[in-house]
């Protein structure tokens, strides 16, 4: 039978803060670094109109422009605005 020394409980200590410690880092950089209060708002701009109209709220910049390549040919107006929701 083999015997654990106490080397092999430090490097498995070790290994275990390592492995917390990334875990933990991820976590708290995905809720830090992603845009969590930006909104993508994409507005039908007319002249006809005299208000802007609100057609689609998006969560990424990404989002927004599908949404405008597909509606682009219906309507030529069609307006990106990034809105940050911060307190």
């Amino acid at each position: 039978m083999l015997r654990i020394t106490k080397g092999h409980w430090i490097a498995a200590a070790i290994i275990d803060i390592i492995i917390v410690s990334l875990i933990v880092m991820y976590l708290t950089s995905c809720s830090t670094f992603t845009p969590c209060n930006t909104v993508y708002e994409v507005h039908l701009s007319s002249n006809m109109l005299p208000d802007d109209t609100l057609l689609y709220e998006a969560e990424s910049y990404e989002d927004a422009q599908d949404f405008v390549k597909t509606y682009i040919k219906f309507h030529d107006d069609l307006e990106i605005r990034v809105i940050n929701n911060d307190l």
